[in-house]
């Protein structure tokens, strides 16, 4: 059996810290991708709301599951900021990638450009520092009005050793 040690835990935290990223920009990337094909069709009416409620959704569920499971208050910045910067990366690689009209804008001197890109991101940043926020609360308070034996997450302890029975 492999001992854990505190190097193998910072290696697991730090895989999933890196997974978490990579989703968020999965999901941003295609949700940008699916909104500029859908703004082109016939639908776009229709479509363009859905396509930015399910990316809403979408990443409300990465920082719920994440403040969930973290639950330290340093993952309160280390998370939004990840998915600010991902936003960042995906909009740009989507760009390259994909649909080049979208750094259009990007032309001698860069300076300008890189000051809009760094105000776009830092108002992603405190829009997802807020969510986690809101949810860091609400599942510290729903912890506190929960009693322990009733809580369905957490196994009852054995005592019998640990031996199934």
């Amino acid at each position: 059996m492999a001992q854990v040690t505190a190097a193998s835990m910072n290696r697991r935290g730090l895989m999933k810290f890196i997974c978490f990223s990579v989703i968020g920009v999965v999901v941003q990337s295609a949700s940008l991708t699916v909104f500029i094909l859908v703004s082109r069709t016939k639908f776009a009416d229709q479509g363009k709301p859905l396509v930015l409620g399910a990316t809403a959704l979408a990443m409300a569920l990465l920082l719920w599951i994440w403040v969930r499971d973290e639950g330290y208050a340093v993952s309160l910045f280390l998370a939004p900021a990840a998915l600010a910067v991902g936003f960042s990366a995906s909009y740009h690689l989507v760009g390259a990638l994909c649909f080049p009209g979208l750094l259009n804008d990007f032309y001698a001197p860069f300076l300008d450009y890189f000051l809009s890109v760094l105000r776009v991101t830092a108002n992603v940043f405190l829009i997802y520092w807020i969510v986690a926020a809101v949810f860091f609360v609400l599942i510290r308070v729903w912890q506190k009005m929960t009693p322990k034996s009733s809580d369905p997450l957490i196994k009852p302890s054995r005592t019998d050793g640990g031996n199934p029975p």
